[in-house]
């Protein structure tokens, strides 16, 4: 993904801020929900999350003239991708 970065809207320096952002996010968010829930309904939260922003990106990202937007639901997306891979992780080890 971060490859893409400069095809991206909006400077490519906030885009990589906030996906690194969204990845030292994900790692915390992911020992929290593995610590309250069971691991089958970490998996589930956590690729919901990552699924609605999907969809957010689908329907609303990538046409918007704001320059917040697009970022956000990408981080959206990833946060909840990289929390269920911490989460497979922790559940396995």
């Amino acid at each position: 993904m971060n490859y893409t970065l400069i095809y991206w809207p909006g400077l490519s320096y906030v885009n990589s801020l906030v996906l690194s952002g969204a990845d030292i996010l994900a790692s915390v968010l992911s020992w929290y929900v593995y610590s309250y829930l069971e691991p089958k309904w970490s998996m589930f939260t956590l690729n919901a999350i990552a699924a609605f922003g999907g969809v957010l990106v689908l329907l609303w990202g990538y046409e918007t003239d704001s320059k917040w937007v697009f970022p956000f639901c990408i981080c959206l997306s990833r946060l909840g991708a990289t929390a269920a891979q911490n989460v497979v992780y922790v559940a396995n080890a």
